[in-house]
């Protein structure tokens, strides 16, 4: 075979292989007995952060993505009004529901590389900073396709009207290198940890807690998944 029919080759399998619909994991932090994350206002963390991986999820169905949450609550399947407190959910395996011990975390990432290194991981959290913080942030692992996919939520983000990182009102860089997170070490190549807000600051507090604002972040996520994928297609 010629180096140019093997070039060409190569660009189609590694075309057919991120078309045949990878998998866009969405990772809420925290969960279950052993690590339910800040509490704030008598809610935990891990509330916010599942139900805005649901609204995300609800969108990228209608839109005919194919999206797994590595969190399930069986109690909790769909968006709340109004959030309340428990402690049953369990990592989502397609086996069913794993309870998490004290394991949970290379279980979660275990979860997570299943999908294979084409998948797209956004990982949902809710940072507890100086309450002079505000907005959100999103860390990739240094990554190319990391940082697009960074690029494009943040860029969502700001379309939607959501407040972006600042210190004292100043902005901040919002697209961050962390590769130390865990999650951010899995093997899927498009890999992100977006911290929403900061639940010290209270105007960030009240804005996560309202329904409504849930929403938007959740669409700001998966419009900014959406655009990522098709700008990925067409590079090929």
């Amino acid at each position: 075979m010629s180096l140019k029919k093997s070039i060409a080759l190569a660009s189609f399998l590694s075309y057919s292989a991120f078309a045949i619909e990878p998998t866009i994991v969405l990772d809420p932090g925290h969960g279950g007995k052993v690590d339910s994350g800040t509490t704030v206002a008598k809610i935990h963390e891990d509330e916010i952060n599942y139900d805005i991986a649901v609204r995300v999820h609800e969108i990228l169905s209608k839109n005919k993505f194919k999206s797994h949450i590595t969190v399930i609550d069986l109690s909790s399947t769909t968006p709340q009004q109004r959030l309340k407190n428990d402690s049953d959910e369990s990592l989502n395996y397609a086996t069913g529901p794993l309870p998490m011990d004290k394991r949970y975390i290379d279980k979660r990432c275990e979860l997570i590389n299943s999908f294979g290194e084409q998948s797209i991981l956004v990982s949902i959290h809710n940072n507890y900073l100086s309450k002079s913080y505000r907005g959100a942030c999103i860390y990739h692992p240094r990554h190319p396709e990391s940082i697009r996919l960074a690029t494009s939520i943040a860029k969502a983000m700001k379309k939607n009207g959501l407040k972006l990182y600042t210190f004292r009102g100043k902005s901040l860089p919002s697209i961050l290198a962390n590769p130390n997170y865990v999650v951010l070490q899995t093997t899927l190549e498009a890999k992100v940890l977006v911290e929403c807000t900061n639940l010290a600051n209270s105007a960030d507090r009240k804005i996560i807690l309202n329904s409504k604002m849930r929403q938007k972040y959740a669409q700001a996520i998966a419009e900014g998944v959406q655009e990522y994928r098709t700008q990925r297609i067409n590079a090929y």
